[in-house]
């Protein structure tokens, strides 16, 4: 079967589907599928993107655009071009995420060639991301994005919360939840340093509690200061390390109020972490936390887990088999959810979140493999093409 693979970027600092979408090609690849991939981020792809190239992907990095104002219009007559060749050369094309018009040429360009197309929208369909641009998102979702989703022969999720605002969306077009797969046994072999933590300023005979993700608005990160201001005096043992790319200026605010509300010098800032580096970081720290308001799936906690790490995360995210299976806390959106629940953690002996970490460790190798998740797609595909 030929895929053509469609997203506006896989830049480095791009966020998780920079790396997830060009490891889900070299999982298609890997399990026998011919694969290409159009998308921008050719100056600075992201490590996910130069393995997959290593892999067998067929990779088609173009170049991008930026109109001030009409930050959607990306796509270039070199990017137009590859989605229009990749259309005629594929069977099927899987376009990834919403509101940028690569999706758009390669959807037009694909129902012209008479061929099916699946759409992902990666979260953009959360009822929090639709009030980022409301009135833009109101009208292109209108004229452009409902239709696309309703003609497409198959809508994917990662989780059946994420599956539940497509409907709401109003989407007609059938759903497959298909989740994010992660390279556990990678990530679980890394080695430990805690001596690296001095490089970003943290004590590494303190225990250390990450946040890494994006520093936005939606992750709730101002949630986390109030709980954190709440909790520090009980765990002088404990430090908090924040560590992600910035989204628009908000490390810099975000900055401040930590520095307005947790005086005790216990929080460090970090900007992104990639590679090796991050795997060491994952297994050097002792508890994970995601205050998220948002998220579709939620790659860091899956990171984390397989790293090992017990989770606090909030129902922003679908990760109730945390809770369910003793991996740690999901918790209510809010400062004093959240103060709970790391309470539970902070708290407990170095034995019991070892044993959380382990539950973890067993949640993602159960149900996260590359190799399964491509086959569930493969399936996903075959059923669109009869």
């Amino acid at each position: 079967m030929k895929i053509l693979h469609v997203i506006d970027s896989v830049f480095k600092a791009g966020g998780g589907t920079s790396e997830v979408v060009p490891r889900l090609c070299e999982a298609l690849v890997a399990a026998g599928q011919s694969v290409r991939l159009v998308t921008g981020g050719g100056e600075a792809p992201s490590n996910a993107a130069l393995k997959a190239c290593e892999k067998g992907v067929d990779i088609r990095f173009c170049p991008t655009k930026r109109i001030p104002y009409f930050s959607f219009l990306r796509a270039t007559e070199q990017f137009k071009n590859e989605l229009h060749a990749g259309a005629a050369w594929a069977d099927i094309v899987h376009v990834h995420g919403l509101w940028q018009d690569p999706s758009w040429v390669a959807i037009k360009r694909t129902r012209h060639e008479g061929k099916p197309y699946l759409m992902q929208p990666h979260g953009f369909l959360e009822p929090e991301r639709l009030k980022i641009s409301k009135w833009k998102k109101r009208i292109v979702g209108s004229l452009i994005e409902r239709p696309n989703l309703n003609h497409a022969a198959c809508v994917i999720a990662t989780a059946e919360s994420e599956k539940l605002g497509i409907e709401q969306y109003g989407v007609k077009a059938p759903i497959e939840i298909v989740p994010i797969g992660i390279d556990a046994v990678a990530i679980d072999a890394a080695r430990q340093d805690r001596q690296l933590l001095e490089k970003w300023g943290l004590n590494p005979s303190k225990k250390t509690l990450l946040y890494f993700s994006r520093l936005t608005p939606i992750k709730g990160l101002d949630l986390l200061a109030q709980a954190w201001a709440r909790l520090g005096q009980f765990h002088r043992d404990w430090q908090l390390f924040i560590a992600g790319p910035d989204d628009r200026g908000y490390a810099t605010e975000i900055q401040d109020l930590y520095g307005r509300t947790v005086t005790d010098g216990s929080v460090a800032f970090s900007g992104p972490i990639y590679g090796a580096e991050k795997s060491i970081l994952l297994k050097s720290v002792d508890a994970f936390v995601l205050p998220t308001r948002s998220e579709n799936f939620g790659i860091a906690v899956q990171e984390a887990l397989a790293a090992g790490l017990p989770v606090v995360c909030t129902k922003g995210a679908p990760w109730k088999v945390i809770a369910d299976e003793g991996a740690g806390e999901w918790v209510e959106i809010s400062a004093d959810a959240i103060c709970n629940g790391l309470r539970n953690v902070l708290s407990a002996d170095d034995l019991t979140r070892r044993k959380m970490g382990e539950a973890g460790k067993r949640i993602v190798m159960r149900d996260f493999g590359w190799a399964g998740i491509a086959k569930k797609l493969v399936a996903v595909y075959q059923k669109a093409l009869q």
